[in-house]
């Protein structure tokens, strides 16, 4: 009876370790999760900006091909000339990606991701952060909370299993 009692104690001792583990990786998580879904919707909601969620690319203005407001728009802000005028040729004028892989063919041989980083780069700007993914903030909060107690209950019926075996033959047949 006490072999079964050890068990069950160590079951319990197990069941009631985990829930605080899983608490505990919950309270570390919780600001991050939460942080990660803030993010996510500050993102989308720049993301609204942009023309028709078209990934855009920053040129000097002065080194913009093809026709103001057709192939190419400048970011004016407020009190600035009206949208007819020239731009300035250190402003940023953005293109939509395709329109800019057709005005500058010499760039094809470049990936998206390198297009991004050299335009952005040639142009002095930070390249945007990728999208933030909160669901995989909480993926992995959740294997982390599980990850260690299913490890510990594995070992302890192992444990237990082999602990079993280096019994007497006539304890090992009562049980």
């Amino acid at each position: 009876m006490s072999k079964v009692n050890v068990r069950r104690g160590a079951f319990r001792l197990w069941v009631v370790g985990s829930v605080l583990w899983v608490l505990g990786i919950g309270l570390v998580s919780v600001e991050g999760i939460q942080d990660a879904f803030k993010q996510r919707a500050e993102y989308d909601s720049f993301e609204k900006m942009l023309k028709d969620d078209t990934p855009l690319v920053p040129v000097l203005c002065g080194d913009a091909r093809g026709q103001l407001h057709k192939d190419y728009d400048p970011i004016i802000p407020t009190g600035s000339p009206p949208p007819s005028a020239r731009p300035n040729p250190f402003d940023t004028c953005w293109y939509e990606l395709k329109v800019y892989r057709r005005l500058y063919p010499e760039q094809h041989v470049l990936s998206d991701d390198e297009l991004f980083q050299k335009t952005y780069s040639d142009a002095g700007q930070q390249p945007p952060k990728p999208r933030p993914r909160p669901w995989s903030t909480v993926w992995e909060a959740v294997l982390d909370a599980l990850a260690a107690p299913v490890v510990v209950l594995l070992v302890g019926a192992a444990l237990f299993w082999a602990l079993a075996g280096f019994k007497r033959g006539s304890e090992a047949e009562t049980t």
